[in-house]
């Protein structure tokens, strides 16, 4: 994997947003559109990998943008969607299962960080993931947690960060 192109995703289960991710919600459209443009940025800025953690919310959401993106446009055809599992069997039931499964019929690759679940699956996930890019796309708001912990990562791994919830990062004295 080329770093150097590599973006990974990283945000908020639905339970964690400040909106419902919801059809007709204009908050979550506006992220939708957000996580559109980031995209097809970090594409324009030379990215041609994008890691998703296939964690229910956020990132789900982005790679189901990038494979319609994909879809409907020959400038993203090139692009890769690559599949960051933490453990075998990794998914869910009712809405996010069937967008998680959907996902993994049409990822370009799967990456399978764990034979089973144990305690630091997620943590271990996400610091791979931090590990093989060079820009994290995320929605964070300061709110503790695996997405606070991957942001962390980043930033002491050097990522360029493009953070939809327009909170300063760097700022956050947490962070130090």
């Amino acid at each position: 994997m080329n770093r150097a192109k590599t973006v990974c995703f990283s945000g908020y289960r639905p339970e964690k947003f400040p909106f419902p991710l919801e059809a007709g919600c204009d908050a979550y459209i506006n992220l939708q559109a957000g996580i559109t443009r980031a995209i097809g940025e970090s594409v324009i800025a030379g990215y041609s990998r994008f890691l998703s953690g296939m964690a229910r919310g956020f990132d789900l959401i982005c790679a189901a943008i990038l494979l319609e993106m994909k879809e409907i446009s020959s400038v993203y055809a090139d692009i890769e969607l690559v599949a960051v599992l933490p453990f075998t069997g990794h998914g869910f039931k009712g809405r996010w299962g069937n967008i998680h499964d959907m996902i993994l019929e049409q990822v370009d690759e799967v990456v399978t960080l764990s034979d089973r679940h144990h305690r630091a699956v997620y943590l271990a996930r996400n610091q791979y993931m931090v590990e093989q890019s060079g820009r994290l796309l995320c929605y964070f708001d300061g709110q503790l947690g695996g997405t606070a912990h991957t942001v962390r990562c980043a930033i002491r791994q050097g990522l360029e960060i493009h953070n939809l919830a327009e909170y300063d990062v760097q700022a956050d004295l947490f962070l130090n």
